[in-house]
């Protein structure tokens, strides 16, 4: 048997509201193709902030990737990075954004496949 190792792509930014960052929130992505089944989040702030993944299959009505808020939720007490792994069970949203709920500084989310 022959098993071929398949690359991931470049992590893809998540943009909320008009840019690639928010420093307000709340602040809502635009919805971005999700390409694969399993992906990662990560979100980076230069402060506290909470933010959720939420998928959709019709980029209209949107709901927590892995169906719960508490487990599709990243929350940073204070500056860094967090991230969840979407794997519930082989979640396969056509679009993700990132919405977030807290911010009060520069925060980016990134999509990895």
């Amino acid at each position: 048997m022959d098993v071929s190792i398949v690359r991931g792509t470049q992590p893809r930014i998540m943009p909320m509201a008009t840019a690639a960052t928010t420093t307000s929130a709340p602040a809502t992505g635009n919805a971005i193709y999700k390409d694969t089944v399993f992906c990662v989040y990560q979100m980076t702030s230069a402060a506290a902030a909470t933010a959720i993944i939420e998928g959709s299959l019709d980029g209209t009505n949107w709901c927590p990737v892995t169906c719960t808020a508490a487990t599709s939720t990243i929350t940073l007490a204070a500056a860094g990075t967090g991230a969840i792994v979407d794997i519930q069970p082989a979640a396969p949203w056509t679009f993700v954004r990132c919405r977030t709920t807290a911010a009060t500084a520069a925060t980016t989310c990134l999509m990895g496949v």
